[in-house]
């Protein structure tokens, strides 16, 4: 395999790697790691082992030339360098469930997002190298999904390379989105924070109704002006056995705000921290995991 097929941010804390070879989500972790946010430890498998491995794959002109790239990625042979390499970078990620993640040239990019696209696995044992390639491949499909080529169509981006994200998985007690400017209005003075007990994949994908916070910033530092409460019956959680499931919100907890003001505060500061240092507005994942004395540790997954 070519040197570098996979990429570790410890072996280059203070440079930023190719969006070319990583793709628009690992290039926006690495920021978010130059930056000096918290966000969980990861590696990318490059686009350079998508094409070694897949060859020289012509872009699918029609929906049965795509279910054949498809197919033939999910049962393609990965080269033993390529699984020793993913073993190592999976063992230094230490034990706990990852997730597998879509990271395609040109995804989450100023031009075109590519959301909801290509496939994110959660969920998948580290320790389960045989699951983590399932997994990879899985991702690798999904470039020739038939929606994801007609956007890539509609959108007039080029190419199709992918790369891959695999993130240790933190068992957040709340997660969520948060925007440092409120997305509706434009209105650069407001962020929002939108928050869910467990994964933030319920929010993400849909399947659930959020706490939704709007905070004020002004002279006198950062104000949660509105809190709309939904009631939280359900949550995603780490499956042990490996995926996710979605588990029942005790009744008592349901109607409850999934987060104190104080943690609204947090969330909305890191945002606008980010945008601040980006020259950009952003749309920020993020999890809330318990951590020492009582208080909640937060990550950045994506960004």
């Amino acid at each position: 395999m070519p040197a570098g097929a996979i990429w570790l941010p410890a072996e280059s804390p203070d440079a930023l790697p190719d969006p070319g070879e990583v793709g628009g989500k690992a290039y926006n972790l690495a920021r978010l790691v130059r930056a000096g946010a918290p966000v969980p430890p990861f590696f990318v498998v490059g686009a350079r082992a998508f094409a070694r491995v897949l060859g020289d794959v012509p872009v699918p002109e029609d929906d049965a030339a795509a279910e054949a790239a498809q197919a033939r990625a999910l049962a393609v042979e990965v080269p033993p360098g390529l699984r020793q390499a993913l073993g190592a970078a999976l063992a230094a990620l230490g034990g706990g469930p990852v997730a597998v993640r879509s990271s395609a040239v040109g995804e989450d990019g100023g031009r075109s997002s590519f959301a909801g696209q290509f496939e994110t696995v959660l969920g998948v044992p580290a320790h389960d190298e045989a699951a983590a390639w399932r997994a990879v491949r899985r991702v690798w499909a999904s470039a020739f999904h038939p929606r994801a080529l007609a956007y890539r169509r509609e959108r007039g981006e080029g190419g199709g390379a992918m790369a891959v994200v695999v993130q240790r998985m933190v068992e957040p007690a709340a997660a969520g989105v948060a925007f440092s400017a409120d997305p509706v209005t434009g209105d650069r003075a407001t962020a929002v924070v939108s928050a869910v007990y467990g994964l933030g994949e319920g929010l993400v994908s849909g399947a659930l109704d959020a706490d939704t916070y709007r905070v004020r910033f002004g002279g006198g530092g950062p104000a949660v002006v509105e809190a709309a409460l939904a009631r939280k019956e359900q949550a995603y959680r780490t499956d042990p056995a490996g995926g996710v499931r979605v588990e029942p919100v005790p009744g008592w907890l349901a109607g409850a705000p999934a987060l104190s003001d104080g943690e609204v505060r947090r969330i909305a500061e890191a945002a606008r921290a980010l945008a601040a240092d980006f020259g950009a507005e952003q749309d920020v994942e993020w999890a809330l995991a318990p951590g020492p004395g009582g208080r909640r540790v937060l990550y950045l997954l994506q960004a």
